[in-house]
């Protein structure tokens, strides 16, 4: 699983400054798994 509120591909839900209503990311940490392990997304 993801690290404290990110999911397991490392992801969120939350505010940015170009998004003020909400925006799903990806986050880098500084400890495993360090970056993205999976893509969320509807085709």
């Amino acid at each position: 699983d993801g690290l404290g509120d990110l999911d397991q591909c490392n992801g969120r839900f939350g505010v940015t400054p170009e998004f003020p209503d909400g925006i799903y990311y990806y986050v880098v940490t500084d400890d495993f798994p360090f970056f993205t392990r999976c893509l969320k997304g509807d085709v």
